[in-house]
């Protein structure tokens, strides 16, 4: 699932990227994008001539996650699971690092849900 970076998003997202290219040279690093950014599926609806002019709907809804909860998530990420345990495991700790460090020691992350309705042709 993707998030995002509203404009009143948590900052984290950003700041962490110092930490991927650190440990992850080569790597593309780029924050979360912005909510204006990610596309739903209208367009693509409308252009597969099933479907009339589609009508969407975004939602935003934040989670916020203690560092040992965030970690835990990202164990789950296919990319984070690929990596070499070292790297992994360097990866992880830093963040949780920079996590504790935070005033509430938290991170809060931004997801976007799209409601997409068109008439079926």
């Amino acid at each position: 699932m993707q998030h995002v970076l509203p404009e009143d998003g948590d900052p984290f997202f950003v700041e962490v990227e110092e930490v991927n290219r650190a440990l992850l040279p080569g790597e593309p690093g780029d924050p979360p994008p912005r909510t204006e950014e990610v596309e739903g599926i209208g367009s693509e609806m409308t252009t597969s001539g099933r479907f009339g002019e589609a009508a969407e709907r975004r939602y935003l809804w934040d989670v916020t996650y203690s560092a040992d909860e965030y970690v835990a998530v990202l164990n789950t990420y296919s990319g984070h699971r690929a990596r070499d345990d070292a790297t992994r495991r360097r990866l992880l700790a830093e963040i949780h690092r920079r996590i504790e460090a935070r005033p509430g020691r938290a991170v809060r992350k931004t997801y976007p849900a799209t409601l997409t309705v068109a008439p079926r042709l």
